[in-house]
């Protein structure tokens, strides 16, 4: 599992969105690891969706 910072994020989104491809990714905030990227493929095998072929919608505030 490859750890990026959360500034590669910003900087190099599209490295991080390729790694993130070939296996799940750790994102790190001040040398912690804080969160998870990965496919929504592998999210649904963790039983985190189960209709990975529905719509999308944009997030509201």
């Amino acid at each position: 599992m490859r750890i990026f910072r959360s500034s590669d994020l910003q900087r190099n989104m599209a490295d991080v969105q390729r790694a993130a491809m070939l296996e799940p990714v750790v994102l790190s905030y001040h040398e912690k690891p804080r969160f998870v990227l990965m496919t929504i493929e592998d999210y649904a095998r963790l039983g985190g969706i189960m209709d990975t072929d529905r719509p999308v919608r944009k997030a509201t505030s």
